[in-house]
Protein backbone atom coordinates (compact mmCIF):
# COMPACT_ATOMS: atom_id res chain seq x y z
CA UNK A 1 0.00 0.00 0.00
CA UNK A 2 1.39 3.40 -0.94
CA UNK A 3 -0.19 6.67 0.16
CA UNK A 4 1.07 10.19 -0.44
CA UNK A 5 -0.27 13.59 0.53
CA UNK A 6 1.90 16.63 0.04
CA UNK A 7 5.35 15.95 1.46
CA UNK A 8 4.19 12.96 3.50
CA UNK A 9 4.18 9.42 2.21
CA UNK A 10 3.48 6.02 3.66
CA UNK A 11 4.37 2.64 2.20
CA UNK A 12 3.70 -0.80 3.60
CA UNK A 13 3.56 -4.30 2.17
CA UNK A 14 0.35 -6.01 3.15
CA UNK A 15 0.11 -9.77 2.86
CA UNK A 16 -2.29 -12.39 4.05
CA UNK A 17 -2.53 -16.17 3.95
CA UNK A 18 -5.78 -17.38 2.46
CA UNK A 19 -6.89 -20.96 2.98
CA UNK A 20 -8.03 -22.80 -0.15
CA UNK A 21 -9.54 -25.74 1.74
CA UNK A 22 -13.16 -26.38 0.70
CA UNK A 23 -12.84 -24.33 -2.49
CA UNK A 24 -13.68 -25.87 -5.87
CA UNK A 25 -10.81 -26.94 -8.09
CA UNK A 26 -11.15 -25.06 -11.41
CA UNK A 27 -8.54 -27.01 -13.43
CA UNK A 28 -10.75 -29.71 -15.05
CA UNK A 29 -13.33 -27.12 -16.15
CA UNK A 30 -10.67 -24.86 -17.63
CA UNK A 31 -8.92 -27.63 -19.54
CA UNK A 32 -11.92 -29.63 -20.70
CA UNK A 33 -14.41 -26.86 -21.51
CA UNK A 34 -14.16 -27.72 -25.23
CA UNK A 35 -14.53 -31.48 -24.68
CA UNK A 36 -18.14 -32.60 -24.08
CA UNK A 37 -18.90 -35.09 -21.35
CA UNK A 38 -17.48 -33.42 -18.24
CA UNK A 39 -20.00 -33.13 -15.40
CA UNK A 40 -19.82 -32.57 -11.66
CA UNK A 41 -21.87 -32.88 -8.50
CA UNK A 42 -21.31 -31.55 -4.96
CA UNK A 43 -18.12 -33.55 -4.45
CA UNK A 44 -16.56 -34.78 -7.69
CA UNK A 45 -15.96 -34.41 -11.41
CA UNK A 46 -17.09 -37.19 -13.75
CA UNK A 47 -15.18 -37.06 -17.00
CA UNK A 48 -17.27 -39.27 -19.29
CA UNK A 49 -15.25 -39.26 -22.53
CA UNK A 50 -13.97 -35.68 -22.18
CA UNK A 51 -10.63 -36.55 -20.56
CA UNK A 52 -9.89 -39.51 -22.84
CA UNK A 53 -10.59 -37.31 -25.88
CA UNK A 54 -8.32 -34.59 -24.45
CA UNK A 55 -5.54 -37.18 -23.98
CA UNK A 56 -6.13 -38.69 -27.44
CA UNK A 57 -5.58 -35.25 -29.00
CA UNK A 58 -2.28 -35.07 -27.10
CA UNK A 59 -1.23 -38.47 -28.53
CA UNK A 60 -1.22 -40.22 -25.14
CA UNK A 61 -1.07 -44.01 -25.37
CA UNK A 62 -3.97 -45.94 -23.84
CA UNK A 63 -6.00 -42.73 -23.48
CA UNK A 64 -9.15 -44.87 -23.25
CA UNK A 65 -8.08 -45.89 -19.72
CA UNK A 66 -9.50 -42.53 -18.63
CA UNK A 67 -13.01 -43.01 -20.06
CA UNK A 68 -15.47 -42.46 -17.17
CA UNK A 69 -12.68 -41.39 -14.80
CA UNK A 70 -13.40 -39.10 -11.85
CA UNK A 71 -11.60 -36.75 -9.50
CA UNK A 72 -12.50 -34.60 -6.51
CA UNK A 73 -14.17 -31.22 -6.95
CA UNK A 74 -13.61 -29.79 -3.48
CA UNK A 75 -10.07 -29.23 -2.19
CA UNK A 76 -9.54 -31.10 1.07
CA UNK A 77 -6.15 -31.74 2.65
CA UNK A 78 -5.07 -35.35 2.95
CA UNK A 79 -4.62 -36.36 6.62
CA UNK A 80 -2.13 -39.14 5.78
CA UNK A 81 1.21 -37.44 6.35
CA UNK A 82 3.89 -38.40 5.49
CA UNK A 83 2.39 -39.44 2.18
CA UNK A 84 4.44 -42.63 1.99
CA UNK A 85 1.84 -44.15 4.35
CA UNK A 86 -0.65 -44.37 1.48
CA UNK A 87 0.83 -47.81 0.74
CA UNK A 88 0.18 -49.05 4.28
CA UNK A 89 -2.37 -51.73 5.16
CA UNK A 90 -2.27 -53.35 1.69
CA UNK A 91 -3.51 -50.20 -0.06
CA UNK A 92 -6.43 -49.48 2.27
CA UNK A 93 -4.97 -46.09 3.18
CA UNK A 94 -4.78 -45.15 -0.52
CA UNK A 95 -8.34 -46.40 -1.01
CA UNK A 96 -9.57 -44.22 1.84
CA UNK A 97 -7.68 -41.26 0.42
CA UNK A 98 -9.19 -41.75 -3.05
CA UNK A 99 -12.69 -42.44 -1.70
CA UNK A 100 -12.53 -39.13 0.20
CA UNK A 101 -11.00 -37.15 -2.66
CA UNK A 102 -8.06 -35.67 -0.80
CA UNK A 103 -5.46 -33.27 -2.21
CA UNK A 104 -1.75 -33.41 -1.39
CA UNK A 105 0.89 -30.72 -0.99
CA UNK A 106 3.24 -30.74 -3.96
CA UNK A 107 6.16 -28.69 -5.27
CA UNK A 108 5.12 -29.71 -8.79
CA UNK A 109 1.40 -28.92 -8.63
CA UNK A 110 0.00 -25.40 -8.96
CA UNK A 111 -1.17 -23.18 -6.12
CA UNK A 112 -4.83 -22.14 -6.08
CA UNK A 113 -4.36 -18.74 -7.72
CA UNK A 114 -2.36 -20.28 -10.55
CA UNK A 115 -5.03 -22.98 -10.92
CA UNK A 116 -7.56 -20.17 -11.42
CA UNK A 117 -5.35 -18.97 -14.27
CA UNK A 118 -5.43 -22.43 -15.86
CA UNK A 119 -1.94 -23.50 -14.82
CA UNK A 120 -1.09 -26.96 -13.52
CA UNK A 121 2.37 -26.08 -12.29
CA UNK A 122 3.92 -22.89 -10.95
CA UNK A 123 6.86 -21.60 -8.95
CA UNK A 124 4.73 -21.43 -5.78
CA UNK A 125 4.18 -24.34 -3.42
CA UNK A 126 1.01 -26.03 -4.65
CA UNK A 127 -0.93 -29.26 -4.46
CA UNK A 128 -2.08 -32.23 -6.51
CA UNK A 129 -4.80 -34.81 -6.58
CA UNK A 130 -5.28 -37.98 -8.59
CA UNK A 131 -7.62 -38.70 -11.43
CA UNK A 132 -9.23 -42.07 -10.77
CA UNK A 133 -9.73 -44.33 -13.79
CA UNK A 134 -12.85 -46.47 -13.76
CA UNK A 135 -12.56 -49.87 -12.10
CA UNK A 136 -11.30 -52.58 -14.42
CA UNK A 137 -10.62 -56.30 -14.63
CA UNK A 138 -7.65 -55.72 -16.96
CA UNK A 139 -4.09 -55.58 -15.62
CA UNK A 140 -0.62 -54.53 -16.69
CA UNK A 141 -1.55 -51.38 -18.59
CA UNK A 142 0.45 -48.17 -18.93
CA UNK A 143 -1.10 -44.74 -19.50
CA UNK A 144 -0.62 -41.11 -18.50
CA UNK A 145 0.45 -40.63 -14.87
CA UNK A 146 -2.76 -39.89 -12.96
CA UNK A 147 -1.60 -36.84 -11.01
CA UNK A 148 -3.67 -33.85 -12.16
CA UNK A 149 -0.62 -31.64 -12.67
CA UNK A 150 0.78 -34.25 -15.10
CA UNK A 151 -2.44 -35.00 -17.01
CA UNK A 152 -3.19 -31.33 -17.66
CA UNK A 153 0.40 -30.31 -18.41
CA UNK A 154 2.25 -29.84 -21.69
CA UNK A 155 4.66 -32.60 -20.61
CA UNK A 156 2.49 -35.65 -19.95
CA UNK A 157 4.54 -38.67 -18.89
CA UNK A 158 3.60 -42.31 -18.37
CA UNK A 159 2.55 -44.11 -15.27
CA UNK A 160 2.33 -47.82 -14.59
CA UNK A 161 -0.83 -49.40 -13.32
CA UNK A 162 -1.03 -49.59 -9.52
CA UNK A 163 -3.82 -51.79 -8.16
CA UNK A 164 -4.58 -50.60 -4.64
CA UNK A 165 -7.87 -52.44 -4.11
CA UNK A 166 -9.72 -55.41 -5.64
CA UNK A 167 -13.32 -56.40 -5.03
CA UNK A 168 -15.69 -58.67 -6.96
CA UNK A 169 -13.20 -59.12 -9.81
CA UNK A 170 -12.70 -55.37 -10.35
CA UNK A 171 -9.52 -53.47 -9.59
CA UNK A 172 -9.28 -49.90 -8.34
CA UNK A 173 -6.21 -48.44 -9.99
CA UNK A 174 -4.04 -45.39 -10.44
CA UNK A 175 -1.32 -44.78 -13.01
CA UNK A 176 1.83 -43.62 -11.22
CA UNK A 177 5.34 -42.95 -12.52
CA UNK A 178 7.66 -45.59 -10.99
CA UNK A 179 10.35 -43.29 -9.59
CA UNK A 180 8.24 -40.27 -8.60
CA UNK A 181 4.64 -40.50 -7.43
CA UNK A 182 4.81 -44.25 -6.79
CA UNK A 183 7.67 -43.69 -4.32
CA UNK A 184 6.22 -40.48 -2.81
CA UNK A 185 2.98 -42.27 -1.94
CA UNK A 186 4.55 -45.52 -0.69
CA UNK A 187 3.19 -47.61 -3.54
CA UNK A 188 6.49 -49.09 -4.79
CA UNK A 189 5.50 -52.60 -3.69
CA UNK A 190 2.25 -52.55 -5.66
Amino acid sequence: VFCMKGDYSFERIVSSDVDCINLKDPVPLLYLKDHPGLSYNDSSYSYGESLSEFLRKKDVGNYSCYINANSPLIIRKCPYDPYKHHGDDNGKVMKNCRDNGYYHESRDGACYLCRLEGKCGCEHYGFETFINPQKTNETGRVSACGSDHVIFSDDIYSGVEVIYNSENGLNEILYLDPHGHKVKYGMSGF
